[in-house]
């Protein structure tokens, strides 16, 4: 007679083998999810630097000023929140660091996105930075960010534009 666990264990080795199949998949072709394949543009009107931290913000506004200063790009979108913690407005002293860091020409093609503290997601962010597009009426950007996060970035900020903008935007 056999045993009622027999079938459980059997379960349980397929359900195993699912999981290490699902990993092992992951494992190789997982940065295909996170990382997007598209190439650098040859020219955009703005590259857009997206809000993360301290460090990975200083890291993307580089990226953008590399973009401003290779002629990819002709002007620099950084998105920042409208106050600190303590009141105090971001965009001057933003203006001031990136005056001291890359010199006043730089500073000269860089723009303000100013957002509220309510935004707390990307397709929030993005949101707010496309309406900032719109103001300036740039018809092509490039999404500044973390290399592991460019998929994602870039397919919620493909689908914002599509509802905010129409068809007319041009994104990478």
């Amino acid at each position: 007679m056999p045993s009622p666990a027999r079938p459980f264990l059997r379960f349980v080795k397929w359900i195993f083998a699912a999981f290490l199949l699902v990993a092992v998949i992951l494992l190789i072709w997982g940065s295909t999810l996170l990382i997007a394949a598209d190439p650098v543009p040859t020219h955009v009107d703005a590259a857009v630097v997206l809000r993360g931290s301290i460090l990975a913000e200083k890291a993307r506004l580089g990226g953008a000023v590399g973009f401003l200063q290779s002629g990819i790009a002709d002007r620099v979108l950084v998105i920042v929140p409208k106050e600190s913690y303590w009141g105090q407005s971001i965009p001057p002293v933003a203006r001031a660091y990136v005056e001291r860091s890359y010199g006043s020409d730089i500073a000269a093609h860089i723009d303000f996105c100013e957002m509220g503290s309510e935004v707390n997601s990307t397709a929030q962010e993005a949101q707010a930075a496309l309406s900032c597009v719109q103001e300036h009426r740039w018809r092509s950007i490039a999404v500044v960010t973390s290399d592991y996060l460019t998929g994602r970035s870039t397919r919620i900020f493909r689908s914002e534009a599509s509802a905010c903008l129409g068809s007319s935007a041009n994104m990478s």
